[in-house]
């Protein structure tokens, strides 16, 4: 099986660089039945595109970050949302967050973020914000917060990202 890490114009990503995983293998489908369209999406010069976001160390080894269905293009940007959330994880009383894009007529989409906090009373989500653009570009920062008890969960343990969004509704 042969994998690399390719970005959006499909050139090869160097070590340590994200960029969407793709694979080939005999082993690899020949696509999807009776749905053309969508096998000339998945499968291009034989290689499969995973739809999984991740990057390959100097060593080679795989890791893999998250799917490519949840990066947020906003004013024309991509931001990941696992680095996102790795920084707001990383601030005092914050037990875990999600971070989604809201669709938006302006930019595309919005960086929006819910947080599980260890006293939600005492949060200060202005220090919160200043923390996040302390440590990411300012496009990579939440426009919007939500405050909640627990994530919702679906069936297989991973944050329901739609229902998340819906919280926004």
């Amino acid at each position: 099986t042969e994998v690399r890490i390719v970005n959006q114009q499909g050139e090869e990503a160097p070590p340590d660089e994200w960029g969407e995983v793709i694979v080939r293998s005999p082993m690899v489908m020949n696509g999807y039945y009776n749905h053309p369209t969508a096998t000339a999406q998945a499968i291009q010069d034989g290689w499969l595109r995973t739809g999984d976001i991740g990057y390959l160390d100097p060593h080679g080894d795989l890791w893999i970050v998250q799917r490519r269905s949840d990066l947020i293009i906003t004013g024309g940007e991509n931001v990941y949302p696992v680095e996102v959330e790795t920084v707001l994880n990383q601030f005092p009383d914050i037990i875990e967050s999600v971070v989604v894009g809201l669709d938006d007529a302006e930019w595309g989409q919005l960086v929006v973020a819910v947080v599980v906090s260890n006293d939600p009373q005492s949060l200060n989500l202005v220090e919160l914000q200043q923390h996040a653009r302390q440590h990411l570009a300012g496009y990579k920062v939440p426009r919007r917060w939500l405050v909640v008890d627990a994530l919702p969960y679906n069936a297989s343990a991973k944050v329901d990202r739609n229902a998340v969004k819906e919280l926004f509704q």
